[in-house]
Order: C-alpha cells, then structure tokens, then sequence
C-alpha cells in the first residue's frame, strides 16, 4: 500500500495511478481532480493574461472545491460566463467569484448543448442507416493482345 499523492489515504499499488513527473502514487478520481485543477489553472492564465492564477483565485478554487463544486464545473462555468455570455472580466475584482451564481446556468446550458449533440448525431445515423448501400461495380483491366507484325519481305 502507498499513499495517495493528494488526499493521503492509502491506495493498492495496482490500482494506483503513478505519476513520472511528481514521482507519486493517485487514486483515478484523484489523478483526474488535478488534472482538471491544471486545466482550470490554465484557462484562468489564458482569459487572465496570467503566468499563474493569483492567490485570491486559488483561495477561492479551493473553497468552492470544499463546498462540493468540481473543478470541471468551475471550468465549465467560466467558459459559460467568458465565452457564452461574453461576461466582462474587468468586473471580476481578479477572482473568479462569479462562479456559485452563473454554476447552474452553466449546467442548463451544458446539458441543453449535449441534447442538441444527441439529436445531431441520431439524425446523421438516421440518413446514414437510411441511405443505399452504392452498388458495387467491378473494373477489369483491358489488356491489349500483341499483333504480330508481319514482315513484307518474307512474302
């Protein structure tokens, strides 16, 4: 048995997750919840214009983690906020507080998109499974019989 690298319970070896660069042992949920933990980190740096979130962000990205919200619905929030509701990132007070209000939206709207994704899908399987197989057409290659020449000086 060894220790999880993130929340230090043990984890079997086999089952666990091990991580060259940190030379560390994870369970799956917990090598996937700091995955996701980058990820955010990496969006912020990205709409921020940040080299790495400022402390009040990682304050509150812990906080709303101890609260129950993922880090994959942060992510999820703040794509929905920034890019779908074009929110303005001067009025964020450089944190990301905003996202305990806009979170359910956020949801609403993820799950509406992946309905929509669903029906686009069953559709294009639908004309798929409807279309005529093409029919099948075989090409022979026409090869040409050599003529014989014939030589007039023999006649």
């Amino acid at each position: 048995m060894v220790k999880c690298g993130h929340c230090n319970n043990e984890v079997k070896q086999e089952e666990a997750i091990y991580n060259t660069k940190t030379k560390r042992y994870y369970h799956e949920k917990c090598y996937q919840d700091l995955l996701d933990r980058k990820e955010l980190c990496d969006y912020i740096c990205e709409i921020w214009k940040y080299k790495k979130p400022s402390p009040k962000m990682y304050q509150q990205m812990t906080n709303y983690y101890e609260r129950g919200i993922s880090y994959k619905d942060m992510i999820l929030t703040l794509k929905y906020f920034y890019e779908i509701e074009k929110g303005d990132i001067k009025k964020s007070q450089d944190g990301i507080g905003i996202i305990p209000y806009v979170l359910e939206r956020a949801k609403q709207y993820s799950t509406l998109e992946k309905i929509e994704q669903d029906k686009l899908i069953e559709k294009f399987e639908k004309k798929i499974a409807e279309t005529p197989e093409p029919k099948k057409v075989i090409i022979r290659e026409i090869t040409k019989k050599d003529k014989k020449s014939i030589d007039i000086n023999s006649l």
